[in-house]
């Protein structure tokens, strides 16, 4: 399925952005050891990302990925701290905004599905809403290069499509749409991100 494609490619995107964080220039011992923490949650995520799709696989890669997102934010805010880089801040975000685009999907689908619990609906809600305030920090960073700009601005009208989805009202739904515009940000913020990686491997 093209939900089920748009998974198995986050998995292969978020295993080179790992790969790339561990060549971190700068990193000491403390990140290096959250760094092992972040592969050791990643891998029940990968495995979940990967197996045949299922609503109960859905619910439980929704508590995965959280445990995930907040140990790859404590990870990369260590970065920035022994390397003494702005730009780990933005690396931490864009990364975030990898994960969130995934996240938005993957509940819309539970939600086209059937799935009516009250959690996913308000989970989907953050989750859109937390996108939104990172991509408008991400433009704000004055340190941006003309092509992390470039792709900045196609994720911002592929979040638009996205976001207008998401939030129409009634029974229909759009899991297509939805899913080719995630995966179309997906492509966008790992851009972003590399050229964020690029700068701070420049200034080290």
């Amino acid at each position: 399925s093209d939900h089920q494609k748009l998974l198995t490619d986050s998995v292969k995107q978020y295993d080179t952005i790992l790969s790339d964080l561990q060549g971190f220039p700068g990193a000491e011992q403390e990140a290096k050891e959250l760094m092992n923490t972040v592969r050791g949650l990643w891998e029940p995520v990968k495995r979940l990302a990967s197996a045949p799709p299922a609503l109960e696989k859905m619910s439980d890669l929704h508590h995965a990925t959280d445990d995930l997102l907040a140990a790859n934010e404590e990870l990369v805010h260590e970065l920035a701290r022994e390397t003494h880089s702005d730009v780990g801040r933005v690396v931490d975000i864009s990364e975030r905004q990898q994960m969130l685009s995934q996240r938005i999907a993957a509940l819309y689908n539970l939600h086209a599905l059937g799935v009516d619990e009250e959690s996913y609906r308000e989970s989907l809600d953050n989750a859109t809403f937390e996108f939104m305030l990172g991509l408008e920090e991400l433009i704000g960073y004055e340190g941006n290069t003309r092509s992390v700009n470039s792709a900045l601005k196609k994720a911002k009208t592929q979040f638009r499509m996205l976001e207008f989805s998401v939030n129409k009202e009634g029974n229909t739904y759009f899991p297509f749409v939805v899913s080719e515009a995630a995966k179309k940000i997906l492509d966008s913020m790992v851009k972003v991100t590399d050229g964020y990686l690029e700068e701070a491997g420049r200034g080290s």
